[in-house]
This record gives C-alpha cells, sequence and structure tokens, in this order.
C-alpha cells in the first residue's frame, strides 16, 4: 500500500545481512582447504552527522533535543538570560545526558503511532519536539497515512459519522499483516545494533 522511497535499498541489506546472521554463508577457504562458515557483524555505520541522524532516528541538530547519543536539552528560552543561568546551562550541557537507547527510540516511535491510532496524526509533531526523535523511513509512512486520515475524516463528515469511523480498517488496510515495527527505521531489525551507539 504505502512504500518508503527512502530506504528501500537498506532494507534490502538489512534484510539479507540478517538472514546471514542468522544462518551464515558457507564457503570454500583456499588458504585453509575446507569449508568455513562467514557471520557478518556490524560493528558501525560511518556518515556526516545529518546521515548519522537520520541513521539514528534523531531529529537532527536543528532540534529541541539536539545531540543523537544523549537527552541534552537547548534552552529554547527567546527571554534574555542571566549569566548564571547561562553558566548553569553551560554546565549541563557539558556533562552527559541520560543516554538514547533503542528502547527510548521506539518508546517515542510507538508514541506517534498512538497519534496516527487516536486518528490526530498533527500531534506527531509535539511528539518528535518533545522526545527528538524522528524516523524518515517511519515518517514517509505517517505522512502519506496522515493525508488518508484527513481524506477519511472528510467523507466521514460530509456522512454525518464520527470523524473516526473507518480509522480501524484504514490501518489495518495500510499494515497489511505488518507489524507497526515493520514501519519502523530498518536499522532497528538488525540483530545487536540498537541503532543509537552504532553510528559515528
Amino acid at each position: 500500500w504505502f512504500v518508503s522511497a527512502l530506504f528501500p535499498s537498506f532494507s534490502q541489506l538489512i534484510c539479507c545481512g540478517s538472514e546471514l546472521q542468522q544462518d551464515g554463508l558457507a564457503a570454500w577457504d583456499c588458504e585453509l582447504c575446507e569449508e568455513v562458515l562467514y557471520v557478518p557483524w556490524c560493528l558501525a555505520f560511518l556518515g556526516d552527522n545529518p546521515m548519522q541522524s537520520e541513521l539514528a532516528s534523531h531529529v537532527g541538530m536543528t532540534g529541541k533535543h539536539f545531540c543523537r547519543v544523549c537527552m541534552v536539552k537547548k534552552n529554547t528560552s527567546k527571554a534574555s538570560v542571566s549569566q548564571e543561568a547561562e553558566e548553569a546551562f553551560l554546565r549541563d550541557f557539558l556533562t552527559s545526558g541520560t543516554p538514547r537507547s533503542r528502547t527510548t527510540t521506539v518508546d517515542a516511535l510507538y508514541r506517534q503511532w498512538e497519534c496516527i491510532t487516536s486518528g490526530a496524526p498533527s500531534n506527531i509533531s509535539s511528539v518528535v519536539t518533545e522526545y527528538g526523535v524522528k524516523d524518515k523511513h517511519f515518517a514517509d509512512f505517517t505522512d502519506k497515512l496522515a493525508r488518508e486520515i484527513s481524506k477519511l475524516k472528510e467523507r466521514n463528515t460530509a456522512q454525518r459519522r464520527p470523524g473516526t469511523h473507518g480509522l480501524k480498517d484504514l490501518i489495518e488496510q495500510v499494515l497489511d499483516g505488518k507489524e507497526v515495527e515493520d514501519l519502523f527505521n530498518p536499522i532497528f531489525a538488525i540483530k545487536g545494533v540498537h541503532g543509537i551507539a552504532f553510528v559515528m
């Protein structure tokens, strides 16, 4: 129903890598003169800051939670700040914040999904801001689904039905038997990788 344009080849790579991690790849080793089993492990994903934020499902350096490694938060107050407040902010900034993890990132994505299932996809942006989690792979689906929910609400209004009438059926049609996590960043499917500590 919906196909993300952002990660199609990456999703295929993850799928193949996951199969290889599970089953391995038998090959002949000409040095050892025997069959060996190759099992790949991901050590790191390299890239520039914008790509790393995308791989980590992070909102980016311009977000309220600008660090993709921890939950440090920038001061968004527009009022003039005293010297003491600036020093306190700087101390907080230079102290490691609560580390991000796969669990907290996926929890934030599920909160975004709850906005969809409640029929209020416009609330996703506030969840993105609150947690600093923006999964471009997932956002591709939620944006398209938000447009479909808007059309559904218009039809329901025209037919004098509750706005969310038929929402569950629409969501089931979109999922098409998949789990919600299948819509998330494919990097989370890699065994042993939580998507945050492996981006460099």
